[in-house]
């Protein structure tokens, strides 16, 4: 575990990733009534996947979309910043070979 998240710090240092966690102390957050998502945005087409019941759905209906956008938003806005992600996962990190583990 302790590579797996020195790899996610890693990667966290290039420009192109954005890394963030939504602590537990954020609460219900606005995904849990909707479930697992993908947003895929390429130039003008966006289209939206969903999971459910190991089948997945494609969806290019503009309000979902919408829908989808909005929550991922919301997501964003409750979960730390990348760099206070980076921090917790540095100190996971030294806590986790502290112990051991």
């Amino acid at each position: 575990m302790i590579e797996q998240i020195r790899h996610l710090t890693q990667l966290a240092e290039q420009r192109n990733v954005t890394l963030q966690v939504l602590p537990f102390e954020a609460g219900a957050h606005a995904a849990l009534e909707i479930g697992k998502f993908t947003l895929l945005t390429l130039d003008e087409l966006s289209v939206l996947v969903t999971v459910a019941d190991g089948t997945s759905l494609f969806w290019d209906n503009q309000d979902a979309l919408d829908r989808h956008a909005d929550v991922f938003e919301r997501l964003l806005a409750d979960a730390w910043r990348p760099a206070q992600t980076v921090e917790f996962l540095e100190r996971t990190a030294k806590v986790l070979e502290k112990e051991g583990l």
